[in-house]
């Protein structure tokens, strides 16, 4: 399975934001979570980018527990990307899709000619 998720609680407080969430994936399966405002996809989605931590559930992705993922491996493996953002400068789509690559850059960040032409390829250009 690419996620299985058995027994996600998430809670603001008191308040739940997810409670009793199961479900998997399978590895080159399309899928898409959809419902009202308020219902819970964000956390679901900061939860399973490891940005929010679950106090007790079962989170696994590509068969290895969340927990046993570096930031920078998690980072490799998926990403989120909120809905709404700020922008404070103007990047070309290009530019936005090269911030993906971030996670294999060395220590100055720098993108070099094979991260461009990934880049390339995944644009089909």
């Amino acid at each position: 399975m690419a996620i299985n998720i058995k027994n996600l609680n998430y809670y603001y407080g008191d308040i739940p934001a997810l409670k009793d969430l199961s479900f998997s994936v399978a590895k080159g399966d399309f899928f898409i979570i959809i419902g009202p405002n308020g219902s819970g996809k964000t956390t679901l989605m900061k939860v399973m980018a490891g940005i929010l931590k679950p106090k007790k559930s079962r989170l696994k992705i590509l068969n290895r527990t969340i927990e046993n993922y570096s930031r920078k491996d998690l980072a490799q493996t998926m990403a989120f990307v909120p809905q709404m953002m700020p922008v404070d400068f103007p990047f070309s789509v290009i530019e936005v899709v090269l911030m993906g690559r971030s996670p294999y850059l060395g220590i100055l960040g720098v993108e070099k000619e094979g991260d461009l032409n990934w880049v390339s390829k995944k644009r089909g250009i």
